[in-house]
């Protein structure tokens, strides 16, 4: 069995009391948890890809979908949250006024790790949140991934690469290629002395002249 706690409030931060979260199973065998006082309700099942449905005034709450792997801390609905109210029993709108609907925001996270294809750690890979900075990896490769809608854009960079996801595709483990670079050995030639380099030729030249060098009195004599 996991557990995980959720903390639900209206959107000005007030706790939400009696708000249901309900764990998706078959037949008669769903997990239902409502929030205290403190608008908190503690999550425990063993289906952990099941769908979680936020019912809010004995209505489902149908902009929140979750599954224990995404069920994020904290999310904030409207106090009165009804989304089918029949059309007879509303206030008529006003003409040429618009009408916003109140959206859900909160803070989504999820716990993720980056390897390389053999299973290490990298730690200090960057992750951004949309245009803004998110976080790092820490030195055993984990991060904790932050947002505050189900739509915006994560990247995971390492090197040369970039990895995108939203909340909801965001794996729980993710393998980057490293480029590793094979050893170079840098070797050049012995510098030659020049004399070692042009002095046989010297000496055979002198060879040569004293073959061909004679005087009248006696043989020019070199010695080597």
């Amino acid at each position: 069995m996991e557990t995980k706690q959720i903390k639900i409030t209206d959107l000005n931060d007030q706790p939400l009391k009696d708000i249901t979260v309900k764990v998706v199973g078959i037949l008669n065998t769903s997990e239902i948890f409502k929030t205290d006082a403190n608008g908190i309700a503690q999550v425990t099942t063993n289906r952990l890809i099941a769908p979680i449905q936020i019912i809010a005034n004995n209505t489902l709450v149908k902009e929140a979908v979750f599954n224990f792997t995404t069920l994020p801390g904290t999310l904030k609905i409207p106090k009165n949250y009804n989304s089918n109210i029949p059309a007879s029993t509303q206030a008529p709108t006003p003409k040429n006024t618009s009408v916003e609907t109140p959206t859900i925001t909160g803070v989504l996270n999820k716990s993720v790790l980056v390897v390389d294809e053999e299973g290490n750690p990298l730690p200090f890979v960057n992750i951004t949140i949309g245009n803004r900075t998110g976080t790092a990896t820490n030195d055993n490769g984990y991060a904790t991934v932050e947002v505050e809608s189900f739509t915006e854009q994560i990247t995971v960079s390492f090197q040369a690469d970039a990895k995108k996801y939203t909340i909801n595709t965001l794996p729980e483990t993710i393998v980057f290629e490293t480029n590793s670079l094979e050893a170079v050995v840098i070797t050049s030639k012995p510098k030659t002395n020049f004399l070692e380099k042009y002095g046989l030729y010297a000496v055979l030249g002198l060879g040569l002249l004293a073959v061909f060098a004679k005087t009248e009195k006696e043989p020019l004599k070199v010695t080597l």
